[in-house]
């Protein structure tokens, strides 16, 4: 999808986030020459490597370039600690761990216990020569081809909110992760001008499968916000241009409960999608003439179903 995007639009901007932008090209031929540096410490079909990253457009290309591979990729909670921490990389099975450097003092501590992790390699500046830099990784401008695989095959472990006990791992396909954001983008009708926009973490399915594989669905582009901020949150839409967003949880409450403005609409959002549908539903629309549409859909339960009534 992403080959063949780039090829077909490449000038189009793929991915926004604070550090900037980077089109379909950029993305294609940064995440390949990653895909040759991964390549070359053993990383390929089948292997597991571990994400701890805050969103941004170093992790997206890591998750890209071990798709190119065959490669699973594993995006872990950033709030694991200890022994939640271990578990998860454990389940995953993964031989190496990339992490953001601000999460080494959480990383450090527990890889006496992790004998199967071969190589961490830090986005950011480590302090410690036992690290691999991903940022040399990056120097590489070879592109190793994209690898032939099964399409039913492993591509993404994400895993579960953990609310009946321990997060559980979904394993998720190339078939499906394309699937499932190609029926996105179909059924909440993309299209290439959309810019959709998801303050919401990588190792979610929202922001994973359903803002970024639905843009590349659409060829639009994906906006990757790092957390949700009620008073950040309006500002982001504006200067990132927003047409597309999605709320979850008590979003949608906190930005409803703030005192009206007469900025309420400044804006050029078209659709707001999420769960739970609220009862005031009909006065979000009229005050920021946003229309709401409700969503269900599980990690690991196929595709999204919509609300009858929206």
């Amino acid at each position: 999808m992403l080959t063949h995007a780039a090829a077909g639009t490449p000038d189009a901007v793929f991915l926004r986030t604070y550090e900037g932008d980077l089109t379909y090209c950029q993305v294609e031929q940064r995440s390949a020459g990653l895909a040759t540096a991964f390549a070359r410490i053993g990383v390929g079909a089948g292997s597991c490597v571990a994400l701890l990253m805050h969103n941004s457009l170093d992790q997206v290309l890591v998750w890209f370039a071990l798709a190119r591979l065959g490669a699973v990729h594993a995006p872990l909670n950033t709030a694991l600690l200890g022994e939640h921490l271990t578990q998860a990389v454990r389940v995953a099975e993964a031989s190496v761990l990339v992490t953001d450097a601000k999460f080494l003092p959480v990383v450090t501590p527990v890889l006496d216990q992790l004998p199967e992790l071969k190589r961490v390699v830090v986005n950011g500046i480590a302090g410690e020569q036992r690290f691999d830099d991903l940022a040399d990784y990056q120097h590489c401008t070879d592109r190793c081809p994209p690898a032939e695989v099964d399409d039913l095959a492993a591509a993404t472990l994400l895993f579960t909110s953990g609310t009946t006990g321990a997060s559980k791992a979904c394993v998720l396909s190339h078939r499906y992760l394309a699937r499932q954001g190609q029926l996105h983008a179909t059924y909440m009708g993309l299209l290439p001008d959309d810019v959709l926009y998801c303050p919401f973490p990588l190792f979610h399915i929202d922001a994973a499968t359903l803002t970024v594989v639905a843009a590349l669905a659409c060829r639009g582009t994906a906006v990757l916000g790092r957390r949700f901020s009620a008073s950040r949150f309006w500002n982001d839409v504006r200067a990132f241009d927003v047409s597309i967003f999605n709320f979850m949880g008590a979003t949608l409450t906190i930005l409803w409960k703030q005192p009206p403005s007469d900025r309420d609409r400044d804006h050029r959002v078209r659709l707001a999608w999420g769960v739970p549908m609220p009862e005031w539903q009909r006065g979000w629309e009229e005050r920021f003439g946003i229309p709401l549409r409700q969503v269900y859909g599980l990690t690991d339960g196929g595709t999204c179903q919509f609300d009858q009534g929206s």
